[in-house]
């Protein structure tokens, strides 16, 4: 399960290849050189673009059009799609030497890549990443960019280049691109004089569009070459789009075998292995096409939408391939450094260049990996035994379509959204374009159904499933996960209550007091169902097995735990008591109740709901009293879980992050008498001190280190974020 189950246990991973980008990304010239007038020209542009719904909320109750198309597929490699039921999707795939069972479409860690990831991407209008695929000898760039123009989210263009790694090895490369429609039939045109491919067709929201796929240009010696293209057009059926990739081996595999029946015994070229120029369908919903090229070089595609020109658009796509591409590129890159500095100023508190590229990657890789997703999802509503949690009597069901618009953890491991894992996303989303996550926030919130439970884990779709173990594709209404996706609402209302002299990149809604509360009111009412769910559904037992607290029942335990594992908590194997009891208490629960009611009291207060912010307020009061008086362990110095063995109230004594989560969620008081213990055990080098953060786990504990190693003594970022931010926003300066 810890094998498969590794979500932030990733970070490391990534961060290390985050930093590999310093020393690869491009360093060459602009085309052109921009003033600061074009660069905040085209930030200004970009602001009012992103502000302007033109009275249409189609796509999202907090969106426009400047987000209907995006990288939305995190899954891939590369690929675009619709902010739409009925999508239209393209991907990118590729295979070198070692052939087609060597394929590269899907984000996989078994394919070997040194890295691949954005350096550049503002989450609306443009992105740049650069994949290093050394068994191939290829370093691959893909690079997105938004044209204006056009209808529902305009007209967009894309450039893939290729350059060796060894540049004295010559390197074929057979690279495929696609487009699929979930509505209407796709039309294909050869413009051999153009040495371009045009696919056209027409949808329910993009209105008429077309793409134009130019043929590829690489360099051999002193000579360019035209690459070689080959296509294939046929109907998979509804739904079936995405599975592109194997579509594409069974076609070529098949084309191999009519063309060259002993090829298992005569061998396989490289070149043998195209498509076979072939459309099988009057009513194709699927196109693909391969280039096979050499190394360097370089491929476009322009898409179109909303069409009126009297050639299909064509010259229009040709300017953009031949020159127009390089300037509008050149022009957002150099306003993402800008907009970027503008925004987080890391060059003036002595950061230097390579700082500043490691941090831009990092926001670069989480705004370029914002996936959307729609389809079914897997609940079992089966009766649940009580005293575990757990289902007795399964009663697995599809339910849905539903929709969501999210950042995900991973890309290749976890390409999809975790209800706790969005509210660190949105730590950092918040910060770079508030509406952006403003309108996750909205798409999450849609989510919450009448009953107020919210899947903490959402696997929408068949794309979506292909990627979990069927293990764990289930969901549980009676589960929860931390509520920390409530940070984004924490983050508007802060902005709204406390504007800065340089706030960032706009909002629609600065400046506009009305405006900001009937935004909060669209996601709060669905938030205090949220609100009441949880804290019903992960009731505790706080009156019994003598216990005494002046909280009254705010006393919690997490559903769904087995003896090894609470993967509702997010701390999936940090230790827990030895066996699950319905007796038992969890501290870092408890808390999360405390900091959710701080939340909504805010929102509440924000809104003229005073009465329930008097709610909030009043159970924020008995959170802190419960912690004291249930989990305040005086043996132990340290906050703790409680169980019952027989019949007796117990504290269950792990000291690590659980023991931390009042002090990290704000619930304890700067003179409390317990605010020496926590600070001395976090300080202590035998404990949870180390010279790279803070330990999940003591070093003290007998089962640190130990079964999966997850969260039993890793350090982990997003922990050691909160618990500092804490420490600076409370002033423990005494100690």
């Amino acid at each position: 399960m810890a094998v498969r189950y590794v979500r932030w246990a990733i970070v490391a991973v990534v961060v290390a290849a985050i930093a590999q980008f310093f020393i690869t990304r491009s360093n060459a010239p602009q085309t052109k050189k921009f003033s600061q007038t074009d660069l905040e020209g085209y930030i200004q542009n970009l602001e009012a673009w992103s502000a302007d719904t033109g009275g249409d909320d189609r796509h999202a109750e907090f969106a426009n059009s400047s987000l209907y198309w995006g990288t939305y597929r995190p899954s891939l490699y590369f690929g675009t799609r619709t902010r739409s039921a009925n999508a239209l999707l393209t991907g990118l795939g590729w295979f070198g030497m070692h052939g087609i069972n060597d394929l590269r479409h899907t984000c996989d860690q078994n394919h070997g890549l040194a890295k691949y990831g954005w350096t550049q991407h503002d989450g609306r209008s443009f992105g740049s990443q650069e994949i290093v695929d050394q068994s191939n000898n290829i370093i691959l760039k893909t690079q997105f960019i938004k044209l204006g123009g056009g209808s529902d989210g305009g007209d967009w263009a894309v450039r893939i280049s290729g350059q060796p790694i060894q540049k004295r090895a010559e390197t074929p490369v057979s690279l495929f691109f696609y487009i699929a429609s979930d509505e209407g039939s796709l039309k294909r045109e050869r413009l051999h004089e153009r040495e371009l491919h045009v696919v056209t067709g027409r949808s329910g929201e993009v209105g008429e569009f077309a793409l134009y796929v130019f043929d590829g240009k690489f360099t051999h010696g002193s000579t360019t070459t035209r690459s070689e293209s080959f296509f294939w057009g046929g109907n998979v059926g509804q739904g079936n789009q995405w599975r592109a990739d194997e579509i594409y081996k069974n076609v070529v595999m098949s084309s191999l075998r009519a063309r060259k029946p002993n090829y298992q015994t005569e061998g396989v070229l490289f070149n043998d292995l195209v498509l076979p120029d072939q459309d099988v369908s009057s009513d194709p919903n699927l196109y693909i096409f391969q280039q096979m090229l050499g190394l360097p070089f370089q491929v476009d595609l322009v898409f179109l939408s909303g069409f009126a020109h009297e050639d299909l658009g064509l010259s229009t796509a040709l300017n953009v391939s031949q020159s127009a591409f390089n300037e509008k590129f050149g022009l957002a890159s150099a306003a993402f450094d800008l907009r970027f500095k503008n925004t987080f100023g890391l060059a003036s508190k002595g950061f230097n260049d390579g700082d500043i590229q490691f941090a831009e990657a990092a926001i670069s890789n989480m705004l370029g990996s914002l996936g959307y997703f729609h389809g079914d999802h897997i609940v079992d509503r089966g009766r649940v035994n009580e005293e575990t949690g757990l289902v007795e009597e399964p009663n697995e069901k599809r339910e849905g379509p539903h929709t969501l618009f999210t950042a995900v953890p991973s890309r290749p491991f976890f390409p999809r959204g975790f209800v706790w894992d969005e509210g660190f996303h949105q730590l950092l989303i918040s910060a770079w374009d508030s509406d952006l996550s403003l309108d996750l926030l909205g798409h999450w919130t849609s989510l919450i159904e009448e009953s107020g439970w919210l899947a903490r884990e959402q696997i929408l779709g068949d794309e979506a499933r292909s990627k979990v173990p069927r293990e764990f594709q289930t969901q549980y209404p009676g589960y929860a996960n931390p509520p920390f996706l409530m940070s984004s609402l924490a983050a508007f209302i802060n902005r709204a209550e406390k504007p800065s002299e340089k706030p960032g990149f706009a909002s629609r809604f600065d400046g506009n007091l009305v405006a900001q509360q009937r935004a909060v009111r669209r996601v709060y009412d669905r938030l205090r169902k949220y609100y009441r769910w949880f804290v019903q559904s992960q009731k505790g037992v706080g009156d019994k097995f003598g216990r005494n607290s002046r909280g009254g029942d705010e006393a919690f335990r997490w559903r769904g735990r087995t003896p090894n594992h609470c993967l509702t908590s997010g701390l999936d194997d940090y230790p827990r008591a030895a066996n699950p009891d319905a007796g038992e208490l969890h501290v870092d629960l408890l808390s999360w109740v405390g900091w959710m009611s701080r939340v909504m009291a805010r929102a509440a207060r924000f809104i003229g709901e005073n009465n329930h912010a008097s709610e909030y307020e009043s159970r924020i009061d008995r959170v802190k009293l419960a912690l004291h008086d249930l989990h305040w362990n005086s043996e132990a110095n340290a906050y703790c879980d409680c169980t019952v063995d027989e019949g007796e109230n117990v504290f269950v004594v792990h000291k690590g992050y659980v023991s931390l989560f009042p002090l990290i969620l704000g619930l304890v008081e700067v003179d409390a008498p317990q605010v020496g213990s926590v600070l001395e055990m976090i300080r202590d080098e035998n404990q949870l001190w180390t010279p790279f953060g803070i330990a999940s786990l003591s070093q003290e504990d007998p089962l640190f280190g130990t079964g999966e190693n997850y969260w039993r003594g890793a350090i982990w970022i997003n922990i050691n974020y909160l618990l500092l931010g804490a420490l600076h926003e409370a002033r423990f300066r005494e100690y």
